[in-house]
């Protein structure tokens, strides 16, 4: 079994470092106009990258120049070495971009209901039409549509556009299966009233647009034979052909076998006609999370702007402009191909600093290998209009052998940005694989099959710094199969669009370590240790720590036991759950629970009987009150209770924003003289004898003692999750906040690879913005990781204050934008 070894994150760029240091190594060019008889010099390049592998040697570095590569590029077999790898990446300073689409033609025609094209649309979609529809022939077809360098939405029913902020509510824009409903057969319905008020908890948004949005089908008068339906039930979700349907019905007809669904029509099969008990009217009735939600796309939808469809019969494009206007030929790109890049079999080579436009790279069997400084825009799309219902094909990495005598295969996937697609961002398969510094944004529409992530992730070693936000999947993050490490991480707003699943989870007897990691905003629990109903074995061995999260309604769930759960952080009235029950395999009763902030401690249903352990020892707590424990329904009013027989030593049990500083703008240290303060319970390995890592923290002890929470109290750097920009990001106090404390202090994210940063302070937005290290705003460099300015003296209440920081990383200066904040009255 592997281990996790705690790694710094310069080491991730070690491999890197080695290359800077060959004194033989060759650059070797290529362009959009090259040619492969050429030598490859920059003056005389080569036009593909097989041309240019077969010249590499360990050590070299092959360049792109700059230019939009439309033509997919393909290499196998190349080899550098660790200390010399070999480099594919953009030349120094220009931008290179790999194209997945192509231009369209400037011939597009209005459609009117007596064009030609017009025979498509139905009298009751005149009625509808928001804006000018048009029409474009094709000579192959297109499955995605960008404009004006933004993404288009695919034609449905309910309506929901990118970047409409309910794009992501289930509540909203998926329609619920009614007891009607039986395999093969919808009856369309509305969520029932306790999911749309839940839906408010966590999802916020202006709800006023939506107020016409509430029809049911038949009053549509749309008919959606020949479209497409998608069907989410739990975390599984699968589209097939409409069969049946007429205008003013609220039935459908749907193809049961889900032909056309490729590599995952036999878990559609499985999933939608098996393990759905369609004779359980319960299941319908109910609130909605175990019952069928689903959506209608295709040409029967095309009703408001910036909606598309390609009518493959016809070989017809639709498109209803943003603006009305006949579509600008100069700003459409139709997306066309998946993998623009690809490496097989290769070993020690580093792609890196590309722009991806509407296509994907793929890393298939190589072996010490990266992505690397890249971004990825539109590169993953269903493809439902040329009757596709296959999972997206995404950015992968993958290696097809896997176990635990596999081999880590030691590639990594470092400081790349997904946004604006629809399916996995990204898909790692790939044993030991290392994530650092990856941002994931705008993603997952249609949530396809059962490995529906926000990334899909197998048998990784390292997370770090993943950044998660406006994700339609169940799961932020799932991994497993070996000890890995998640540390770092930001996930929220993700989870509207299906049932179950959580920010963090994983299951089984690896030793999953999470720390550092907040998740918040969002409908689903943040941390979870998973395990499969009625399992033979019980989940163990995994350590939570460091970890904060609110404003979900679900924090913390512990399924299994031997595990490590300290210095956590929940707020709000969300659940601390440690499952004591037969159906998870879990006791619990030796999970030791230290240090954490939270006000409720679940236990679950207790139902070993006399199987179950003994009465536990009572509790060490440190708080107003004895605290008390429940199964989740005494806050309900039903005050059943249940033993948490887990091991609890000094778990503060109250409402943690009255001791932390200013959590509502994300300052969660403990407040100054706090009794909490080096008073916490010091962890040693006799606590947790299966642990083989360091415990969290420890290093970082004042005192003697750990506080309890999240954050040490003294020390100067205060850690915050996510991905890192070039430049200084997550202002704490948040930027334009009307609410900071007198004693606020200043704290940041640090730029990515910065070697200090240099901070500015002042009462002026045109004194910040101009301010130099002559100018009396300075503050002074802040070395390494350090990123706490204590000001002073307590700021006035109402006073504004303005500040900056600036990144610097190899003695380039990259300029932070202009914060502010105001001070709020008590």
């Amino acid at each position: 079994m592997s281990r996790i070894t705690p790694m710094k994150p310069q080491s991730l760029f070690t491999l890197c470092l080695l290359a800077a240091c060959s004194l033989s190594a060759a650059d070797i060019y290529i362009s959009v106009d090259g040619r492969d008889g050429a030598s490859g010099q920059r003056s005389d390049p080569l036009k593909t990258l097989k041309r240019a592998a077969s010249k590499a040697q360990p050590g070299d570095n092959i360049y792109f120049l700059a230019g939009r590569y439309e033509r997919p590029f393909e290499v196998q077999g190349l080899k550098g070495s660790a200390d010399q790898p070999i480099t594919i990446s953009a030349a120094p300073g220009e931008t290179v971009v790999f194209d997945g689409t192509d231009a369209l033609p400037d011939a597009w025609q209005l459609v009117t209901p007596d064009s030609e094209a017009g025979a498509l649309i139905q009298p009751a979609q005149w009625q509808r039409m928001q804006g000018k529809l048009y029409s474009l022939k094709l000579d192959a077809p297109i499955y995605a549509l960008v404009y004006d360098e933004r993404l288009m939405t695919d034609a449905r029913w309910p309506n929901a556009r990118w970047d409409d902020p309910w794009r992501l509510d289930r509540y909203t824009v998926l329609r619920r299966a009614t007891e009607e409903s039986t395999a093969g057969r919808l009856h369309d319905g509305f969520p029932t009233e306790n999911a749309l008020e839940e839906s408010t908890k966590w999802l916020h948004y202006d709800r006023q647009p939506l107020i016409d949005a509430f029809e049911t089908l038949g009053e549509s008068g749309l008919d959606f034979s020949d479209n497409v339906v998608l069907m989410s039930y739990a975390w599984g979700s699968f589209a097939s052909r409409v069969t049946e349907h007429e205008a003013g019905s609220d039935f459908i007809n749907y193809d049961t076998s889900f032909e056309g669904s490729g590599s995952i029509q036999k878990e559609a099969d499985q999933y939608m006609n098996e393990r759905i008990g369609w004779d359980s009217p319960r299941r319908f009735q109910k609130s909605g999370h175990g019952g069928v939600h689903f959506f209608l796309t295709g040409p029967a939808a095309l009703d408001i702007e910036e909606e598309w469809w390609y009518h493959k019969p016809t070989q017809t494009l639709y498109f209803l402009t943003p603006d009305g206007a006949q579509p600008d030929a100069s700003k459409l790109r139709g997306k066309r191909r998946d993998f623009q890049i690809s490496a097989q079999k290769c070993e020690f080579v580093n792609l890196k600093g590309f722009e991806f436009f509407g296509g994907a790279a793929l890393l298939s069997n190589c072996m010490n290998s990266r992505l690397e400084d890249c971004n990825f825009r539109f590169s993953a799309y269903n493809k439902f209009s040329v009757g596709d219902f296959d999972q997206p094909v995404t950015t992968t990495i993958r290696n097809f052998r896997k176990g635990a005598d596999t081999p880590n295969y030691g590639n990594a996937l470092v400081n790349c940005q997904f946004t604006y697609l629809d399916g996995n961002a990204f898909m790692g398969r790939s044993q030991g694989l290392v994530i650092d510094n990856v941002l994931i944004h705008q993603t997952q529409q249609t949530t396809l099959g059962l490995d529906s992530r926000s990334m899909s992730i197998n048998w990784p070693s390292v997370i770090r710094r993943v950044l998660i936000s406006d994700v339609g999947a169940s799961v932020g993050i799932k991994g497993g199969g070996i000890d890995s490490l998640y540390e770092l991480n930001r996930i929220s707003r993700f989870g509207g669009l299906q049932y179950d699943g959580a920010a963090l989870q994983m299951g089984g007897r690896e030793q999953f370590l999470y720390r550092n990691n907040w998740s918040h905003d969002h409908p689903k629990r943040s941390y979870r240790f998973d395990i499969g109903s009625f399992a033979d074995y019980s989940n163990a061995f995994g350590e939570m720590s460091y970890n904060i999260a609110w404003n979900t309604p679900g924090g913390f769930a512990v399924k299994g036991d031997d595990h490590l759960i300290h210095n956590n952080v929940l707020l709000g009235n969300s659940a601390f759950e440690l499952f004591n029950m037969k159906r998870w395999v879990s006791r619990n009763q030796r999970t030791l629970v230290a240090n954490n902030l939270v006000q409720h401690l679940s236990a679950g249903t207790n139902d070993w009987g006399d199987e179950g352990p003994g009465t536990p020892s009572s509790p060490d707590v440190i708080a107003a009150e004895q605290p008390v424990f429940d199964d989740g329904t005494a806050r309900r009013g039903k005050l059943k209770k249940s033993p948490v027989l887990s091991v609890l030593k000094n778990n503060y049990m109250d409402d943690p924003t009255q001791v932390l500083r200013d959590p509502a703008n994300l300052d969660f240290r403990l407040k100054s003289g706090s009794e909490l303060i080096d008073t916490g319970y010091a962890l040693s390995s006799a606590d947790v004898p299966w642990k083989q890592t360091p415990i969290t923290g420890s290093d970082q002890w004042i005192g003697g003692k750990p506080d309890i929470g999240a954050y040490e109290t003294g020390v100067d750097h205060y850690w915050i999750p996510g991905f890192k920009y070039p430049q200084a990001s997550t202002p704490v106090p948040p930027n334009r906040t009307t609410t900071a404390k007198p004693d606020c202090s200043l704290m940041w994210l640090g730029g990515y690879q910065a070697d200090r940063h240099h901070l500015y302070v002042g009462g002026s937005e045109a004194d910040i913005t101009t301010a130099g290290q002559e100018s009396p705003s300075y503050r002074g460099a802040y070395e390494g990781e350090r990123n706490v300015c204590e000001l002073s003296k307590a700021i006035p209440a109402g006073t504004t204050v303005y500040w900056r920081v600036d990144a610097e990383r190899d003695g380039q200066v990259i300029k932070g934008p202009v914060w502010h904040f105001t001070v709020g009255l008590e």
